[in-house]
């Protein structure tokens, strides 16, 4: 995260960034390219290298962030934060200035506080918030949206992130720090992972070994970190608890509900009466057999 400025990032945990927990990939093949997966990609990376990557992080960064990313004050009473209330963040570290400066102007006036939710999830606070968030989207994002289709991936995706920043904010909802990051959608399809592929094989690095980890461990594991992030971190962790509960509860309903299923399906995985198969393709030859007894 850069050091000239203050952002509550949502992103994995450190330890998945290469340190001694690493996932490299999952032995879940789908059956068609990941097309709106690869556009969020291309989309996150344009928004770092564009618009964060030209601004000149010791002044216009900060402005741009604080310009377009969701800020929890905002958020909540619809109005911008104003000059005092940047000030009092900043300088003296108060994370709680919300109304501090009621009378005050703007500093954007022309900012859409509550679309800003949307803005946040294609910004992010560096390097490795960056890279960790396409990895895991790539890694989980690909078997989901194979499900789902573009269209009902495209939705799960934006309303799992929009769901993940409102748990944020319900935590903090006096907060001036800026949400940036893709993560809380990318928990979303992680949690869909969870519940429809649980016995999927994950092939894991663990402190430089390579093993093959169910992915209701990894995930499960993943989830659990959560609550352990330090308060001093920066790390928006409710959002990453609150996209994946959004995204198992909805792919439990999908996965209970052979109606449901058949209507948030493609069709090679709609109902058919065999029991699902909750490895993925795993094990299934050379073609994806969701329902594969």
């Amino acid at each position: 995260m850069l050091k000239s400025w203050v952002v509550a990032s949502a992103g994995p945990p450190p330890s998945a960034y290469g340190g001694p927990v690493f996932p490299l990939k999952d032995d879940n093949p789908t059956t068609r390219t990941a097309w709106v997966t690869i556009i969020f990609i291309v989309l996150n990376v344009a928004v770092f290298f564009g618009p964060q990557g030209m601004a000149d992080p010791q002044n216009t960064e900060r402005d741009i962030t604080l310009e377009f990313a969701a800020i929890p004050c905002e958020v909540v009473t619809g109005s911008g934060i104003t000059l005092i209330e940047v000030r009092e963040l900043y300088e003296r570290g108060n994370n709680s200035a919300c109304d501090l400066d009621p009378t005050g102007l703007p500093l954007f006036p022309n900012k859409l506080e509550r679309v800003a939710v949307i803005f946040s999830m294609f910004m992010h606070g560096g390097w490795m918030h960056l890279l960790g968030n396409v990895w895991f989207l790539w890694l989980f994002g690909n078997n989901v949206e194979d499900h789902l289709g573009t269209a009902r991936y495209f939705i799960f995706y934006l309303v799992g992130g929009i769901t993940a920043t409102v748990a944020h904010i319900a935590v903090q909802p006096d907060s001036i720090v800026p949400i940036v990051g893709a993560s809380g959608a990318v928990a979303a399809t992680m949690g869909a992972y969870a519940v429809w592929f649980p016995n999927a094989p994950i092939r894991t690095f663990i402190f430089l070994v390579l093993w093959r980890v169910k992915a209701k461990w990894w995930l499960g594991f993943w989830l659990i970190s959560q609550f352990f992030i330090g308060a001093d971190s920066q790390v928006a962790w409710m959002a990453h608890v609150g996209g994946f509960v959004f995204g198992a509860a909805t792919a439990l309903l999908v996965r209970r509900f052979p109606a449901a299923r058949d209507r948030a399906f493609t069709q090679p995985y709609r109902f058919d009466g065999r029991p699902w198969d909750s490895t993925g393709t795993f094990g299934g030859g050379g073609r994806a057999s969701p329902n594969a007894p």
